[in-house]
């Protein structure tokens, strides 16, 4: 499967955790016309077991795209088109919740449906075909749509996928507006040669075999996740907002504190599943832009962070380095190693790492220190006494929760 349709198969199963703040993140692969960008979100979909919709927002007014005006019983009021309908009775049935009428379902009774349908999962795709032919009016109206996911006023399920084409390759194109670009991740397909003959040979399904499937924790790396942008950003602060200076490139992946969440969202999901580097790469440069990405992964790579688990083992060994940006790197990797595989001994273990680099950097440490905090009271782990250094900390959090 190539790498492109890798990344996208990840961020299409990005599932919200309003907890910790985690989206799903839109899609937008761009391309010119005729390379197969439509038939291979609907094969993904398909072998996802996902029900799809495509619309194309180049058709529709600014003041339909949150619903359209009606008269129901006497008042006013917006209802949604027959694509959000008929997506939301697919999801239903798939789910095995009765529809009374499929032919017609009023607005309260969608609302119902919604209401039962399982939380906190993506449930159906919305492909957006020929995003790009949207006059900006129409890609402002959409921003709401983009980030919530709501049609008169009923929030959907779902993941949204778009397709564009460049400026130059297709008529009536515009350049996404920089709210609406800022908010995907951006993808590049020209086609390629040997995926086509492929599948004109064998089938184009033998190109989306083997498509990542996202576990249910995937979340749990995205504070890890988190504090790995954040201590880079300390390393490289010119790379926190780099807002375009070409109009043709505001519209894409650019570095801003909002992409670089989406990035460290993503990040996690692509470890999550195992992801080869160039997959990763996809994704966070699907973000904050190629050479941005660039820089953050190399950062990364040359770390050189010691092993997570030798450091669980043995904690007294633990010598914080001097960087504030490695001792915040190396902490967060102890937290993601004992997320994935809580006991209390490594609990215990992970508690002793954070004394010893709290004792340098307390600042540094309190970040890692709340997410332990949390985590043991997840799996109702007694907290060890070294977390003195902390306690108004711990009382707090243990005060909001």
């Amino acid at each position: 499967m190539h790498p492109v349709w890798k990344a996208v198969a990840i961020a299409l199963q990005v599932t919200p955790r309003p907890e910790l703040n985690v989206r799903n993140i839109p899609v937008i692969i761009w391309g010119p016309p005729g390379v197969g960008k439509t038939e291979r979100v609907r094969a993904i979909a398909r072998h996802l077991g996902l029900p799809m919709a495509e619309i194309h927002p180049s058709h529709y007014d600014p003041t339909e795209i949150h619903g359209l005006p009606a008269v129901v019983n006497g008042k006013s009021m917006k209802i949604p088109p027959d694509w959000a309908v008929e997506l939301i009775i697919q999801m239903a049935q798939k789910a095995g919740i009765p529809v009374p009428d499929p032919d017609y379902v009023d607005p309260k009774e969608l609302r119902r449906i919604l209401e039962q349908l399982p939380k906190n999962r993506i449930l159906g795709v919305v492909f957006a075909d020929e995003f790009s032919g949207a006059p900006p009016a129409t890609q402002n109206a959409l921003l709401d749509f983009l980030y919530s996911r709501r049609v008169a006023r009923l929030v959907l399920p779902v993941s949204v996928v778009g397709a564009a084409n460049p400026a130059g390759q297709g008529a009536g194109v515009f350049e996404l507006e920089p709210a609406s670009g800022n908010r995907f991740v951006h993808e590049q397909w020209e086609g390629d040669l040997q995926e086509f003959v492929r599948g004109m040979s064998y089938g184009f399904d033998t190109n989306l075999q083997n498509i990542p499937i996202l576990p249910e924790d995937w979340y749990t790396g995205v504070v890890p996740a988190r504090a790995t942008v954040a201590a880079f950003m300390l390393r490289k602060p010119a790379l926190h907002v780099a807002f375009p200076k070409e109009y043709s490139e505001q519209g894409r992946a650019w570095p801003s504190e909002r992409s670089w969440d989406n990035a460290a969202i993503l990040m996690a999901a692509a470890r999550a599943v195992g992801a080869d580097p160039e997959t990763e790469a996809l994704l966070i440069g699907g973000c904050v832009g190629a050479e941005a990405a660039r820089e953050f992964l190399t950062w990364v790579k040359e770390l050189d962070l010691p092993d997570p688990e030798e450091l669980l083992s043995r904690p007294e060994t633990f010598r914080p380095p001097q960087r504030g940006d490695i001792l915040l790197s190396v902490l967060n990797s102890v937290y993601q190693a004992v997320s994935r595989r809580p006991t209390q001994e490594r609990y215990d273990a992970a508690w002793a790492i954070v004394d010893q680099a709290a004792r340098q950097a307390k600042d540094t440490a309190m970040m890692t220190a709340k997410e332990l905090i949390r985590l043991g009271e997840r799996h109702a782990f007694r907290i060890p006494e070294t977390v003195y250094i902390f306690e108004d900390l711990v009382k707090l959090i243990r005060r909001v929760n």
